[in-house]
């Protein structure tokens, strides 16, 4: 089944449902109560058999009354609501360049504001202490550099996101490279 641009954009603007993508890509299947725990899990940052009983409520609700059912509309899932298991279809890979795209732009943003963290942090205690060759750059350049490096690090997870949606539309990187 090929999903139309609009049931890929209402799926992937759902945290909730993005999780229980990620979650059924590593799984054959999975029950209701073990999907809701990992995507609880996920939302919640801990493990699951450690978040209470109303964080589960909260998110298995939410699951068994909108997520599954519209995510079973569009082919995504099975969900046999009698007998509690959910089933990913293959039309669930359609996800894979999205999610694959905002895991390793997350993780490079991380490391990128990391640094920028760290080389402000060294430059404004260089600046506090009035240390040689570093004690006269004016405060206002180093604001400018700062707000110039997080601009530039918008920038590119922009261009990053929409390089991404450009290669979805035209069937991922290796059709774009063939025509």
């Amino acid at each position: 089944m090929t999903l139309d641009q609009d049931a890929i954009f209402h799926t992937l603007s759902n945290e909730r449902r993005r999780s229980v993508i990620q979650v059924l890509r590593a799984r054959d299947a999975a029950t209701v109560r073990d999907l809701t725990g990992a995507v609880a899990g996920i939302e919640y940052g801990v493990d699951a058999d450690r978040l209470d009983h109303r964080q589960r409520k909260r998110v298995y609700t939410s699951l068994v009354q909108t997520h599954l059912p519209s995510m079973a509309s569009y082919g995504l899932v099975e969900y046999d609501k009698d007998r509690g298991v959910v089933t990913p279809e293959a039309s669930l890979d359609t996800f894979d360049p999205y999610l694959d795209a905002e895991a390793s732009a997350a993780r490079s943003n991380a490391r990128t504001l990391r640094s920028l963290t760290g080389a402000f942090a060294v430059l404004t205690a260089l600046l506090a202490v009035d240390a040689p060759l570093i004690g006269g750059i004016p405060a206002f350049a180093v604001a400018l550099t700062g707000t110039l490096g997080i601009g530039a690090l918008a920038a590119g997870t922009a261009l990053s996101a929409r390089s991404t949606l450009a290669e979805s539309r035209t069937g991922g990187p290796e059709a774009s490279r063939e025509k």
